[in-house]
């Protein structure tokens, strides 16, 4: 866009940004980590965003900026020289969370909810011991009841890691509920901590963010079952 300007007077892109991957036919195709980058770019003093149509929705979600989604450069072109403006794009509702179980709703294990339920107050670790079926799972995924909703800047936060990961489809972008993440306990240290080849994408600890991390460990190197769950200390 900034080579076409200097042959055409009539573009203007003060104040614009453009996320995309240009094909060699002209086309703009989608790209991950749409939204961490509309944030940025927003509070960078950017106020109008071109991204590729199947990007609009996601970055439209950042308050304060204009999105438009575009099919291809010369559609872009199009909506800057006034010939053929497009429409602003709308933030997506996405498809509904699937809400955790309610604490409320387990039987028994009184000693064991009332330790959730001081973890959740004091932001604290848990580990849980007990043979294969005691209901540790059933309680970890529970313990989510117990945190308050997110913010708006807060799902905003969750969501731009997801979209780091290219995972959005696993939580909409619009859920105030703590994300809950129950790696197995095979996850390799990148899948975890995060990392990869090539640009280093957001592990488990990460898509954890003001939520829940529950870590099964292996019974083949303990005596019995055992999970720790992390409440993430940023709540």
């Amino acid at each position: 866009m900034a080579i076409l300007c200097l042959g055409n007077s009539s573009l203007r892109i003060d104040g614009y940004g453009f996320i995309g991957e240009l094909a060699l036919d002209g086309s703009v195709r989608p790209v991950t980590g749409v939204l961490p980058m509309a944030r940025c770019l927003r509070a960078a003093g950017v106020r109008h965003l071109a991204v590729a149509e199947e990007n609009a929705a996601e970055a439209a979600l950042v308050d304060s900026l204009a999105v438009i989604g575009v099919s291809s450069l010369q559609r872009c072109v199009a909506h800057l020289d006034g010939s053929d403006p497009l429409p602003a794009a709308n933030a997506g509702s996405g498809t509904p969370v699937v809400e955790a179980a309610d604490l409320a709703d387990v039987r028994g294990q009184g000693q064991a909810k009332r330790a959730l339920e001081i973890a959740a107050a004091g932001g604290h670790n848990l580990l849980m011991m007990g043979p294969p079926g005691s209901g540790k799972t059933m309680l970890a995924r529970a313990f989510c009841s117990l945190l308050p909703d997110l913010d708006n800047e807060e799902s905003l936060e969750v969501a731009a890691l997801y979209s780091l990961r290219g995972a959005l489809r696993e939580r909409p972008p619009t859920s105030t509920r703590p994300p809950f993440r129950a790696p197995h306990h095979t996850v390799s240290r990148a899948g975890l901590v995060g990392g990869g080849s090539g640009l280093a994408r957001p592990g488990e600890i990460s898509l954890a963010h003001h939520g829940v991390q529950l870590c099964s460990m292996s019974p083949a190197s303990h005596a019995s079952d055992a999970e720790s769950l992390r409440c993430n200390p940023h709540r």
